[in-house]
């Protein structure tokens, strides 16, 4: 059996802004992404039993493991899976390959940090470590822009995943431009304040078709001048912000001085994460 193992980091968006939808349904974003050393690590073996199969484990923020989300991910189905399908995409270029004998069977353990359901990427991240380390597994030797046009049909946060760094989304998102490398210098801090209850990205759209879609305007790519002043780090940043209160526990995502970059093979998880604090009036 042969393993892989790689990461990919979740984000938050440093600005998100959303036009009218289009006649395919889908809305036209303008968004930059900064990638967070909060990452997904996705391991994939080779096995003699054929189809894929997933294991996902939740951490919480002090290191232990998330039973209840655990146990949710167990009941997902692996059809729609993001690292499961990512594999499979490549899993049928390897049938083709020097490793087709190996490509019929294949193990995906995810260990999973990333919040779910709080617009960070934790699935995308799957994917696109899922990506990085199969091409790896069945020595398949594409290139990052061909990574990016498939995680582009997985989903529209996985390019921004494989980028790492901070990046310019335009399109659905889902076009990559690079405004900071991971490996510049730079650091702070994002306070997040996360709900026990998650939010559906479809839902959220929809009822910004209810409310706002007719005022949304034409979006046009920003210049380079106000691209690079999104670089500059918030004087205060938190979030997800949720519409209900609920149970919120803290989490303290350092982003370290040479940030996440690319996602490449064993590359090994970076994370440092305050201990949940009792819940408190905001």
């Amino acid at each position: 059996m042969r393993e892989v193992r790689a990461s990919a980091p979740g984000k938050v968006n440093l600005t998100l802004r959303v036009g009218a939808p289009t006649p395919d349904g889908y809305h036209p974003l303008v968004t930059v992404f900064e990638a967070l050393n909060l990452r997904e690590t996705v391991t994939v073996r080779t096995s003699k039993a054929p189809g894929v199969r997933v294991e996902t484990i939740a951490y919480l923020p002090d290191g232990s493991v998330d039973e209840a989300t655990t146990r949710a991910m167990a009941d997902v189905d692996p059809q729609t899976h993001l690292a499961v399908r990512a594999a499979r995409v490549l899993q049928r270029l390897a049938a083709a390959g020097p490793w087709a004998s190996t490509a019929a069977g294949l193990s995906i353990r995810v260990d999973k940090r990333v919040p779910v359901a709080g617009g960070m990427a934790g699935g995308s991240a799957d994917a696109a470590a899922a990506l990085v380390a199969c091409n790896e597994l069945w020595e398949l030797g594409l290139g990052a822009d061909q990574l990016e046009t498939i995680g582009r049909t997985l989903g529209a946060d996985v390019p921004a995943c494989l980028a790492g760094g901070i990046a310019l989304g335009t399109g659905r998102g889902d076009h990559m431009s690079v405004l900071r490398e991971g490996e510049e210098e730079g650091q702070h801090y994002w306070v997040m304040l996360l709900s026990h209850e998650g939010l559906s990205t479809p839902s959220v759209f929809r009822e910004f078709d209810r409310v706002d879609a007719e005022q949304a305007p034409a979006l046009a790519e920003p210049c380079a001048t106000a691209s690079s002043m999104t670089c500059r780090p918030p004087p205060c940043a938190c979030g997800p912000s949720w519409p209900r209160p609920s149970p919120r526990r803290r989490m303290r995502v350092p982003w370290p001085s040479r940030c996440p970059g690319p996602v490449r093979p064993s590359q090994p998880s970076r994370v440092t994460l305050s201990t949940p604090i009792p819940s408190r009036p905001l």
